[in-house]
């Protein structure tokens, strides 16, 4: 299946991006050339902050990643036949960028993203099913991205959460039920994590933000998880460098939902200087004891 739309002049329907609202649709073309193989038409939002880093002058890892997210559940929807109704669940999520090209210039960033299918089959939960990308822009390659995700019909998925709530409610301190930490300032507007030390932060969960929460959700979502370990990544690089960062490079692997009813901690539990100007570091998302999310990110000094 191909949408016949314009390369760049008009988003795709939103409900193949499981989105409500159409600003926050990025794709604006996909077709299917052959089998297994697709090319993505998607646009960076150049005049939106939230997908920003280092005060404006580069975009967010978070514009590729949610590119990324998108082709994969478009893809999956218009060539693989699975049904829009059925949900989706996202296991893996990588994108690797060359620096210069999360610079912010005054035209809008097209890419294209040449796609392949890497896995599809099924397993005991649902149908497991991988994308991997080549990105380009101006016709230059200027990066990668990969999305591993769960397709499953809607009753398997509703059983499944209630027994998982129901699990992670049991395990909960209950002093620490219904907790998140206190909602940042109006000047710390942007912070997503609440610093604890060195290596510890917790995650902000404001369910009015609407980049996050742009439809009901039973669960924290996985791009603010992203979103939060970055955040702590950047600040751990600084406090290595004495250095502003941008983070280039995110593999983030997932495995158990955050729910909404406590607090999530995000910690680096380990971290690798490459250069004088380039750190990797490992970063957990927890919660009550289960380890939900890790990230291994990339940072640069800028």
């Amino acid at each position: 299946m191909s949408l016949q739309t314009p390369p760049w002049q008009a988003t795709v329907p939103r409900e193949l991006v499981h989105k409500r609202a159409v600003s926050e649709v990025f794709l604006t073309a996909l077709g299917a050339p052959a089998p297994g193989s697709v090319v993505v038409h998607a646009q960076w939002p150049s005049g939106n902050q939230f997908y920003r880093q280092a005060g404006g002058s580069h975009y967010g890892i978070n514009a590729a990643l949610e590119c990324i997210r998108q082709a994969c559940v478009a893809a999956t929807h218009t060539t693989l036949s699975v049904d829009l109704d059925d949900q989706f669940i996202m296991l893996g999520l990588t994108a690797t960028l060359t620096p210069s090209a999360l610079v912010v210039r005054a035209e809008p960033t097209n890419v294209i993203l040449q796609g392949s299918l890497e896995r599809d089959g099924q397993t005991r939960t649902g149908r497991r099913i991988a994308w991997a990308f080549t990105v380009i822009a101006g016709g230059i390659e200027i990066g990668t991205g990969r999305g591993d995700l769960i397709a499953m019909d809607r009753a398997r998925y509703e059983a499944m959460r209630a027994t998982q709530m129901t699990e992670t409610a049991a395990r909960l301190d209950p002093s620490a039920r219904g907790r998140h930490a206190p909602q940042p300032t109006p000047h710390e507007a942007a912070a997503l994590t609440s610093r604890i030390d060195d290596v510890r932060h917790t995650l902000n969960v404001d369910q009015t933000q609407a980049n996050y929460f742009d439809h009901p959700l039973d669960h924290v979502p996985g791009m603010l998880m992203i979103d939060g370990s970055c955040e702590v990544a950047r600040h751990g690089h600084t406090e290595v460098t004495a250095r502003p960062a941008i983070v280039t490079a995110v593999d983030v692997s997932c495995r158990h939902f955050a729910e909404l009813i406590a607090p999530c901690t995000v910690e680096i539990i380990a971290a690798e200087s490459v250069s004088l100007t380039e750190l990797t570091q490992q970063v957990s998302l927890s919660q009550s004891g289960v380890q939900c999310c890790t990230s291994r990110i990339r940072t640069e000094s800028i």
